[in-house]
């Protein structure tokens, strides 16, 4: 076998490759700041903070029977606090993309020494591609850094005869982390190593070793299965309580999140089949074959079934197979040799340029999403790169929350918009919704949600709005139910803010005169600004300003400078048919004791 070293194994050339990866992924997460989930998880990091204990029953939605939700998850929810109170969006915006920067460090520093490294360059672009939908700031971020590491550190205390200590106290450090940072530690981390470990055991040894000789062979498999099994309760304040809150968010949901859907429920997504491409080039690569280690061989092929199983359930669970995949024959020993036959030696280096040039168009452009539309396969939204990073996602709800907080009294609320109820735990903390993101709330209250939304106008949603004394209701592109049940909808809510994709109403007993009066300022100071320019398009805005109109004058208060913003942005004739159409509902109003007039041109006048 001819000794070459080829470009495709040039180390210099290894380098370059690494950095284009690095820099790639930097790129590709310029976006937006998207978190969804972290207010929550922040607001239960600050309980803790100020009560010195976690979170066993929720404290913060609607309170009504004690919902059970254990939750261990304080280092991500603290961390993210103090950056927020520090920093704001920005800060937490960076730290997004640090922690997956640093995530795809550790993969690129595991494989950049392997001869064969462009390929495993090429896989974790195709990673990074697969997980564009994943990189938002939630305790899951933290878990694919923490199991690369932890996968990294429990074979270099196993390649050694001996204990290492420095190894060993990183691989205890890590767990302490993990275990305050999310529940699939107990999958991912603790039972992943300990399998890890007793694998190692049962192949050491030999069918004439005596219990003492097997013993001391694998007293450091035994030492290391006994410190992880007792550190993790000391760890958690919550101690044996903590392994709950896996069962709580990953088994028997009533609601299913994005992230907790199957594999097979995300096939119309191009996602899906990044992570295909992924785990196809792993099975091309074969590293099982040729193998002078079986033992090694065995052992990963084990781990790698004990993997599939949850990626196949779960599809946040997928990242950790691919990761797996990579690092195991990406951190393997490089061959002396390198084979001339190898025909990705020529074409490796250029491969890693291509996807990366085609990931910053990708971005741009939205090459992707062009491309898989036309062929019936999903893309998932996102922004693109480089742009925005000082700004907030639209899926935050932030823009939604801040009117809320303008325009209804503190008291108890519902939506049919998990993220708003999240957002809502953290910024509006006197307007306890009666569903948030946690997946214990969720399924506590998940048929009592769906048929206040199925059958808003039944007693029985009546009843649920009065047993749990809900006095606001959020909803999200639910303008029709008001017009089409606006006479039916009157005894039970009244309609107190509209716009293309929010209307706002509050239970029709509880319009107090204090109430009123902070409707009536709300609509005397409100002004769409920024973030309402980023939610919607040019034609919606000036919808936005006709419905913001409307739901004045249906409030009983004067919606005239609304329309006033359109001059010269809509015709008159425009306004005009809008108010026509609007009559019917604004005689129905019970704020307004008659009809209104259309108002003469004359009374639409410039202001801005």
């Amino acid at each position: 076998m001819d000794q070459i070293k080829s470009l495709f194994y040039d180390s210099k050339l290894g380098s370059i490759l690494a950095l284009t990866t690095l820099l790639t992924a930097v790129f590709y997460n310029l976006t937006p700041f998207l978190g969804i989930d972290c207010w929550w998880h922040m607001k239960f990091g600050e309980y803790f903070l100020l009560n010195g204990k976690p979170v066993i029953h929720d404290p913060f939605a609607v309170q009504a029977e004690p919902i059970t939700a254990t939750y261990p998850n304080l280092f991500p929810g603290i961390v993210m606090l103090l950056i927020y109170k520090n920093f704001s969006f920005l800060g937490l915006n960076i730290f997004r993309m640090v922690l997956f920067i640093l995530f795809i460090t550790i993969l690129i520093s595991a494989v950049k020494k392997n001869r064969r490294h462009s390929f495993f360059f090429i896989q974790i672009l195709l990673l990074i591609m697969a997980m564009h939908g994943r990189v938002i700031l939630q305790p899951d971020l933290f878990n694919y850094a923490l199991f690369s590491l932890w996968w990294l550190l429990l074979k270099q205390i196993e390649n050694r005869s001996q204990i290492v200590v420095p190894y060993l106290f990183l691989l205890l450090l890590t767990e302490i982390i993990w275990v305050n940072t999310h529940p699939l530690f107990f999958y991912h981390g603790l039972f992943f190593a300990i399998a890890y470990f007793t694998l190692h055991m049962v192949f050491s040894g030999r069918a004439r070793f005596t219990i003492k000789e097997f013993l001391r062979q694998t007293r450091k498999e035994w030492l290391c299965c006994g410190l992880l099994l007792v550190v993790w309760p000391l760890a958690n304040p919550l101690g044996l309580r903590a392994f709950e809150a896996l069962l709580i968010n990953m088994l028997n949901p009533r609601i299913i999140p994005d992230s907790c859907r199957s594999t097979f429920e995300i096939m119309h997504l191009i996602d899906f089949y990044y992570y295909a491409a992924v785990i196809l080039m792993a099975l091309m690569k074969r590293p099982w074959l040729p193998s002078t280690d079986r033992k090694n061989t065995f052992i990963n092929i084990a781990l790698t079934i004990l993997l599939v199983i949850p990626a196949l359930r779960y599809e946040r669970c997928l990242p950790f197979l691919c990761i797996h995949l990579i690092l195991w024959p990406g951190s393997a020993q490089p061959s002396a040799l390198v084979s001339q036959s190898d025909r990705l030696s020529k074409i490796g280096p250029v491969l890693v340029m291509m996807i990366a040039i085609f990931m910053a168009f990708d971005r741009l452009f939205w090459v992707s999403s062009l491309l898989m539309n036309s062929m019936g396969i999903h893309y998932r939204p996102a922004f693109p790169a480089g742009i925005g990073i000082n700004a907030v996602a639209k899926e935050e709800n932030i823009r939604e929350i801040g009117i809320i907080e303008q325009l209804v009294a503190a008291g108890n609320c519902i939506t049919n918009e998990l993220s708003i109820g999240s957002a809502a735990v953290f910024h509006s903390p006197d307007k306890p919704f009666f569903w948030y993101g946690h997946a214990a709330v969720m399924n506590a209250r998940a048929d009592e949600t769906q048929y206040f939304m199925t059958h808003p106008l039944s007693q029985t949603a009546s009843d649920i709005l009065q047993r749990h004394d809900i006095r606001t209701i959020v909803l999200m592109d639910g303008n029709q139910l008001f017009f089409k049940k606006y006479e039916a909808l009157k005894p039970i809510m009244t309609l107190v803010y509209m716009d293309p994709i929010l209307s706002i109403y509050r239970r029709s007993d509880t319009l107090s005169e204090a109430q009123r009066q902070k409707i009536s300022r709300f609509y005397k100071t409100f002004q769409p600004d920024e973030p309402d320019r980023l939610r919607f398009k040019p034609e919606e805005q000036i919808d936005q300003y006709l419905y913001l109109w409307f739901s004045a004058e249906y409030t009983g208060n004067n919606g005239s400078r609304f329309l006033n913003a359109l001059n010269g942005r809509v015709s008159k004739a425009t306004i005009a048919a809008f108010q026509a159409r609007m009559q019917i509902f604004l005689a129905a109003s019970p704020c307004r004791s008659a009809i209104l007039k259309a108002p003469s041109d004359g009374a639409i006048t410039s202001s801005l």
